[in-house]
């Protein structure tokens, strides 16, 4: 449709998958979500930074414009499971921590102890954001 529509030559793909299975959240691999990005002069290749939906933005910039990619980040707070609200951190090296809004107990970890830092920073995050869109 779009060679038809002669836009193939200035369309850029972008396939973004969701993750994992949300019943278990506890999964460090369930958070691990595939990006694919297809179009004109898009040379092939593979990402390995350490890089989250946050930074879609500028990975998108990146294939648009050619300015740098984003940086790797240090670790990635996510959120897990729409069951049940669970938050918690990856690290590039595959450390984690996954914590039980509810209960505030620790569901799953390797690596990251300090529950306390993780809850302060996904707080700060979720503060961000609705600041960023309160009226």
């Amino acid at each position: 449709g779009l060679e038809e529509a002669g836009l193939a030559d200035r369309t850029l793909l972008v396939v973004v998958s969701d993750h994992g299975d949300r019943a278990d959240s506890a999964n460090v691999e369930n958070y691990r979500v595939p990006l694919l990005i297809s179009g004109q002069g898009v040379t092939p290749s593979r990402i390995s930074e350490h890089l989250s939906h946050r930074d879609l933005p500028g990975i998108i910039g990146h294939f648009l414009t050619g300015r740098e990619l984003p940086e790797a980040r240090e670790s990635i707070l996510t959120v897990g499971s729409t069951e049940r609200w669970v938050y918690g951190e990856i690290t590039p090296n595959g450390d984690y921590l996954f914590i039980d809004n509810d209960t505030g107990s620790v569901l799953a970890s390797h690596g990251i102890d300090d529950a306390k830092t993780t809850y302060e920073r996904f707080q700060c995050q979720l503060n961000e954001f609705v600041a960023r869109y309160q009226r």
